[in-house]
């Protein structure tokens, strides 16, 4: 869904979305990169990388700037699923 509509905000003409889609692309290979279950590998980060989840949140966090009620709405709901992947840190 996530690349969906960052799909159709590229085409729209907006240019600085072509590098969250490259982002985008380069998290979710490094989620399913290992044989171990998505969960494990979303917050861990690897050889001086921001974690999975990081990069992801940033993005999110980003997408609420635009003003389109429907990629807000989009970001609530990608962002529900991926909150059980942020680790509390204390």
């Amino acid at each position: 869904m996530l690349f969906l509509h960052c799909s159709l905000l590229a085409l729209q003409g907006s240019s600085e979305i072509v590098d969250t889609i490259g982002d985008l692309q380069e998290c979710f290979k490094r989620m399913i990169s290992s044989r171990k279950p998505i969960a494990s590998n979303v917050s861990k980060a690897s050889d001086g990388e921001e974690a999975p989840i990081t990069v992801l949140t940033d993005i999110l966090l980003s997408l609420l700037a635009q003003p389109s009620h429907a990629v807000r709405d989009m970001v609530s709901t990608v962002f529900r699923y991926l909150a059980q992947f942020i680790p509390v840190q204390i």
